[in-house]
Formats: C-alpha cells, structure tokens, sequence
C-alpha cells in the first residue's frame, strides 16, 4: 500500500511511503503529487521484487542473533578467519 502526501502544510515536495508485507520504504523530493504516484508505483515493484529478509526479519532480529549469522556468513571468508575468536 502505498501514502502520497506533502511533507509540511507550505513545502512544495511530495512524499511517498510504501509498505508491503512489513517492509517499507521512504522516498521525498517530487514535485508533484503525479510524479509522487509514480515514484510510489516503482517503490511497490521495487519492494515487491526485494528478496525476502534473512532469517526472521529485521524488526525481530536480536543483536546477538544479527552478531552470529554476520559471524559464519562473513567472518568465516575473509582471510584473517583463523585469527578471529569464536
């Protein structure tokens, strides 16, 4: 679903803000509520094509558990792996 409206009461940009399946994205500067809706038609293919987040998501994703998947996705391929504890 998709929200055009106008950043402040006197600003003369548009704002569009997009939300599908509890992702969401932000985009300000049009200026016009046309031009708004179309960004806000490319926003929902964007999203729409977005592959889906990693493990539950990122709202629901504890440090620790963020900390650890970093650890064995990307610590384990850099080349000072052997160094690093854990």
């Amino acid at each position: 679903m998709a929200a055009v409206y106008k950043e402040h009461k006197r600003a003369k940009t548009w704002s569009v803000r997009v939300r599908i399946l509890g992702r969401s994205l932000f985009k300000s500067g049009f200026k016009s509520k046309a031009a708004a809706a179309d960004g806000a038609s490319e926003q929902q293919i964007l999203l729409k094509g977005a592959a889906e987040p990693k493990g539950i998501g990122p709202s629901h994703t504890t440090l620790a558990v963020a900390l650890r998947d970093y650890a064995h996705d990307s610590s384990a391929l850099k080349e000072s792996c052997s160094q690093e504890p854990g």
